[in-house]
């Protein structure tokens, strides 16, 4: 099972209160490198594991057709809540929450579990997407469950697309746990078929970093969350 980082009572307490500020910082570039001919309205995102973070709204404010995943109820709930947005009536599975427009939807359940497989009844309402964007799903895993995620996660990614993705780097030394460590070269193992750019790294003890106190109660001297873009070979 993939997906309850926040478990059945929605705490999301992960959650970053103004998106993620590496994301917000490259990304025109990396869509206008990207899809140098493609309007925002054109674009579809993939968000595994999103909870109720801001960039799901963020994304949506600028017109692009956004799709989460999250294992608990309660998380979707307070994003549609909180963001002011009104839901349609569930579908007859119950699975998918959308908005009127249908440009934003939010499915719930273990995201292994949205595959189209023989004996699922969930599936995702777009089959490839251009964007899919990765803060804090790929950390949550198991090390075993790696290699199922890439193959999934990149079976779900349009041949011209783009998956951003963060990951924690730190000492195994200090500190084993989730979020788990992730370096360039573990991602260029698991995503063997796609290729691995460095975009950006953030201090997470930076004074004022985002969560930095809870790394340092952890016991942590050192821990670096790092961007990277990745594309099909």
């Amino acid at each position: 099972m993939i997906g309850n980082r926040g478990g059945t009572e929605g705490n999301t307490k992960w959650h970053e209160p103004n998106g993620n500020e590496m994301l917000w910082r490259h990304f025109d570039k990396i869509i206008k490198e990207t899809f140098p001919t493609k309007s925002a309205n054109e674009l579809k995102v993939l968000i595994p594991l999103c909870g109720k973070a801001h960039d799901i709204y963020y994304f949506y404010q600028r017109g692009l057709t956004v799709v989460g995943v999250e294992y608990a109820a309660q998380p979707i709930k307070e994003f549609f809540e909180e963001n002011n947005l009104e839901a349609k009536q569930p579908n007859e599975i119950g699975v998918f929450t959308e908005t009127t427009d249908s440009r934003l939807c939010i499915g719930q359940g273990d995201l292994f579990t949205f595959t189209g497989e023989p004996g699922h009844c969930r599936s995702l309402p777009v089959e490839k997407y251009d964007i899919i964007w990765d803060r804090g799903s790929f950390e949550a895993l198991n090390l075993e469950d790696r290699p199922r995620y890439s193959k999934f996660i990149s079976s779900l990614l349009s041949s011209d697309g783009v998956h951003l993705i963060t990951v924690p780097e730190y000492s195994l030394e200090e500190y084993v746990g989730t979020p788990r460590v992730a370096t360039k070269d573990d991602l260029v193992s698991v995503f063997d078929k796609m290729n691995v750019e460095y975009i950006d790294s953030r201090d997470g003890l930076a004074e004022g970093a985002y969560d930095s106190e809870k790394w340092k109660s952890r016991g942590l001297t050192s821990i670096f969350m790092k961007m990277y873009k990745m594309t099909h070979k």
